[in-house]
């Protein structure tokens, strides 16, 4: 993982969930090793028992052929002296059984022999002179004998009297009835009891340890223990001593050892009353469960250290995943910035030159391929925003109340204008009873029709498309509408239908390569329908036509139905005609006073063309601080269309301030519609919680232009003064002149020009001062502008240059633009010299111009054979060879038709017979 700047904030950021993940296993470790620990130690206690109990069973089996040798001789003897027999036959009989014990040995004890003290004499069975000073009662064995007169007992060891050896007797009271005669003993030399008691090890360095019943150390690894008493051996061991005398056992008791330091004990009373016990180093003890536990918290480290780095690095991931999605953002609004600005300036000029009607054939032909185009591209940039829309999450779905006819009715004439001249005939039908209003998500609901209907023109040459429009009930509240569009276009293969909602798919490219789009308006069709809890569905039949089904949920408002007249008018909508751009109806507004806010010219000559035909009073300024002296003097204005994006003042702060001015001097609102050409953040909730009283996305749509103006003009109008315009309209036509208005078309781009050489110096001197100032803010925005009417002119190079400055301004990459302003003024400065210059040229004689009529025919043919081969690169190459040499105006007008024929409409075939024609009027002979 990178470790950058931001590692802490991640981590910061992710603390909570760190802290989580480690309690969580240190919870885990710990509770695992408080369960192993009791599973270890249950183990480990199990272990000792049956090492103690195991002890216990070795002994007494060791010491059962003495307990029998006693309880068989306490009969005999008893028997005997029943009988009368003498001292010496007892005598003899302790010697006999003494000898046959030794001669029998098959346990590990080694028997010294039997003795006795019987009726006051002691009868030596083992055969050893005890001498005068011998005294029976002073012995351990007779003592025992007497403190257990009811059983067999067991001495401590002692020394023996004679061997100085280490031995344990057992002993018996000899007793008839109450009476009792005497004591019989038998000796046990217990050297092989210390080295059994030694050998009981838990672990490496512990030992065993054999106590006698009056706490003595009877076996131990420490030699010099034996004898002692076990209290003896310190504090602890005195505690030890204690329990064992009170409980008779002890359990895992930890205690210091002289010799192993920290230790557990284990100690067990046997059945003679000894006790038996183990010793161990507690480290020893715990060894397996030490290592269990370093294993299980080793684990557990590091699992949560792999968790919190792949939870750090899930972090980093998102938020880099969260950055680019933001950088994607603002990408898309710059670039749909940048884009609707100078489609702004196409789609509008070109607008107000068909709207003018004085065009000629071909110029009108070339300018509805210009509009045709400009409005194509900006299709499919409204495509490309709504699918980042819709994969975002940002793009919502509002129910309002709408009229059903009105939407059908403007979904028509929509796809009107996009049947052009195919031989298509569009069908409506329009079921009986259909509601009047509804509520739903109107225009992403025409969004919907309009895809499909575009879709189904686009690939239809010939026959029909047909609209559908059914209606069923559901309950009191809800209803479902479905909306069928056929047509008779060239369908979609069976393998391809799983493939039909796909991104950016398009099907048959080879044969439809003529067909422009850019394969989103299927996808992003069903995901609104999902969206909106619908659902659609397809039929297709190659090479008959296509059936798509839209059913969405609506909300019923009431009753009310299309009443018949208007569904009989609807469904004669019927056509099979060559359709022109459809020309708004604009209404007549002399009285009307519009105030237009804009900083690039270019922008402001469109707004004008386009307000032009309203007959409306059009002030424009090009800052807002203008703006706000303008509304401030007294100026009144029916409406005031702000750029959204201005140097120095925006958009925004301009209508604060103009709204903050009218509630000072208690004056109505003024309508201010927003302008801007960032779709991503032009919606009109947006704009309208800022003050707005609506927004206008640019390029600038005629109709929603013509709405605004009839809202909040004309619809405020008495009936008086609408019927004095309507007058004042006709005999405004009738003064008009056509050749002005024709010169005022051909200007169009004049104007464009114009206006560039009119600001450009102004500008140029703009970004020198503010860098002076360091105005960063005044010098992007200035140079914002130059970039975009640079672009329009066709001064790419340079247009590039400026974006980069301002990305730098923006970035605040002052070295950048020290390096780089330079060169970028000259460049401008040269542009400008140039288009300056170019205005002398124009003026030259072209009885002057020699044209080189081989070279333009030997172009001719090659141009021939590149379209022949569909070679467009090497037919664009001669066409900018052409282009860089002079040539009179009209062969000048037959190059970019030919380039126009190529490029807007890839007419391959048509592009041959016209050169052929044009290679014939320069060389009249030309067969080739």
């Amino acid at each position: 993982m990178r470790f950058n700047k931001n590692f802490f904030y991640i981590i910061k950021e992710n603390g909570f969930q760190l802290l989580f993940v480690i309690l969580a296993f240190v919870t885990m470790a710990t509770v695992g090793y408080i369960f192993i620990s009791k599973l270890m130690r249950e183990r480990l206690y199990i272990g000792v028992n049956n090492l103690l109990y195991s002890a216990e069973a070795e002994v007494k089996s060791s010491f059962l052929e003495a307990e029998l040798t006693l309880l068989n001789s306490d009969n005999i003897i008893l028997k005997m002296m029943e009988r009368g027999t003498t001292k010496e036959e007892l005598l003899d009989f302790l010697v006999f059984t003494t000898n046959c014990m030794i001669d029998t040995n098959i346990s590990n004890i080694e028997f010294r022999g039997i003795y006795g003290f019987i009726q006051g004499e002691f009868y030596d069975g083992i055969g050893k002179d005890l001498g005068e000073s011998f005294y029976p009662q002073s012995r351990p064995w007779y003592q025992t004998a007497v403190r257990n007169p009811d059983r067999v007992g067991y001495t401590a060891p002692y020394k023996d009297w004679d061997t100085d050896e280490n031995i344990v007797s057992a002993v018996k009271m000899l007793t008839n009835g109450d009476e009792r005669l005497g004591i019989l003993a038998v000796d046990v030399n217990i050297n092989w009891l210390i080295e059994f008691v030694n050998s009981l090890k838990l672990t490496e360095n512990g030992h065993g340890v054999l106590l006698s019943h009056d706490l003595k150390i009877m076996a131990h690894s420490e030699a010099s223990y034996l004898g002692t008493q076990l209290y003896e051996l310190g504090f602890e061991y005195g505690n030890l001593s204690y329990n064992l005398r009170v409980n008779h056992e002890v359990k895992a008791k930890v205690i210091k050892d002289p010799v192993m330091g920290p230790s557990i004990v284990f100690f067990k009373e046997m059945f003679n009353g000894w006790y038996v016990g183990v010793i161990t180093p507690r480290s020893q003890f715990f060894r397996d469960l030490y290592v269990a536990a370093e294993i299980l918290f080793g684990l557990g480290i590091l699992l949560s250290s792999f968790l919190c780095m792949t939870l750090l690095r899930l972090s980093v991931a998102k938020r880099l995943s969260d950055e680019e999605s933001k950088l994607k953002s603002s990408f898309l609004a710059q670039m749909s910035h940048e884009i609707r600005t100078p489609l702004n300036a196409i789609i509008g000029l070109s607008e107000i030159d068909l709207n003018k009607g004085n065009l000629n054939s071909d110029s009108r032909s070339s300018m509805e391929q210009i509009y045709n185009s400009g409005n194509s591209l900006l299709q499919i940039i409204n495509d490309i925003l709504d699918l980042s829309k819709i994969e975002a999450g940002s793009l919502e779905i509002i129910s309002n109340e709408y009229n059903t006819a009105l939407l059908i009715n403007d979904t028509i004439n929509l796809n009107k204008v996009r049947i052009g001249t195919n031989s298509i005939s569009l069908k409506l039908d329009i079921c009986d009873r259909f509601p009047a209003r509804l509520c739903g998500d109107e225009i992403h609901l025409k969004q919907i029709l309009n895809n499909l209907l575009s879709n189904a023109i686009k690939y239809t040459r010939e026959g029909f498309v047909s609209l559908e429009a059914k209606y069923v009930h559901i309950d009191d509240k809800t209803c479902n509408v479905v909306f069928i569009v056929s047509d008779s276009g060239i369908g979609i293969r069976k393998e391809d239908m799983d493939r039909l909602f796909s991104q950016y798919t398009k099907f048959d490219v080879e044969q439809n390569k003529h067909i422009e789009g850019t394969g989103l308006g299927l996808p992003i069709t069903k995901k609104l329908v999902e969206m909106m809890h619908g659902t659609i569905l397809v039929e297709s039949t190659y090479g008959k036509g296509s059936i798509f089904t839209v059913t969405l949920p609506q909300e019923i408002i009431d009753t009310e139905i299309i009443e018949p007249d208007i569904v009989e008018k609807l469904k004669n909508l019927e056509y099979s005609s060559h359709v022109k751009k459809a020309v708004i109806d604009c209404a007549w507004m002399p009285y009307g006073k519009v105030l237009v806010v804009d900083d690039l010219q270019v922008n402001l000559i469109v707004a004008a063309g386009l307000l032009e035909p309203y007959g409306l009073t059009v002030e424009k300024v090009d800052s807002g601080a203008k703006a706000i002296e303008l509304v401030k003097s007294g100026e009144g204005y029916d409406i005031i269309f702000i750029d959204h994006m201005m140097p120095e003042m925006d958009g925004i702060e301009t209508m604060k301030i103009i709204r903050t001015w009218e509630t000072k001097n208690d004056l109505p609102q003024t309508p201010i519609i927003a302008l801007t050409a960032n779709a991503m953040v032009g919606n009109k909730d947006l704009f309208i919680s800022k003050g707005f009283n609506g927004f206008m996305a640019k390029p600038i749509d005629t109709r929603e232009l013509d709405e605004v103006l009839n809202l909040w003009i004309k619809d405020k109008q008495d009936s008086d003064t609408l019927e004095s315009a309507e007058l004042n309209k006709a005999n405004q036509m009738l003064k008009n002149d056509k050749i002005e208005n024709q010169k005022a078309i051909n200007n169009v781009d004049k104007q464009v020009i114009e206006a560039f050489l009119s600001d450009a110096s102004k500008s140029l001197s703009t970004l020198a001062d503010s860098l002076k100032q360091g105005n960063i803010k005044l010098f992007r925005t200035t140079v914002h502008g130059l970039k975009t009417v640079l672009a329009i002119i066709g001064e790419e190079d340079t247009s590039k240059k400026a974006f980069a400055l301002e990305q730098a301004a923006e970035q605040r990459k002052q070295e950048f633009i020290k390096s780089h302003i330079e060169e970028f003024i000259n460049d401008v400065n040269s542009i400008i010299e140039c288009l300056t210059s170019k205005e002398a040229v124009e003026e030259e004689n072209e009885d002057e111009i020699l044209e080189d009529i081989a070279t333009l025919s030997l172009n001719y043919k090659n141009l021939i054979k590149a379209c022949a081969e569909y070679d467009d690169t090497q037919i664009y190459e001669i066409i900018n060879l052409l282009k860089q040499s002079r040539w009179k105006k009209k062969t000048m007008s037959n190059i970019d038709m030919l380039y126009k024929m190529i490029s807007l409409h890839s007419d391959f075939d048509g592009a041959i017979d016209t050169l052929i024609k044009l290679q014939k009027d320069i060389i009249p002979n030309n067969d080739d």
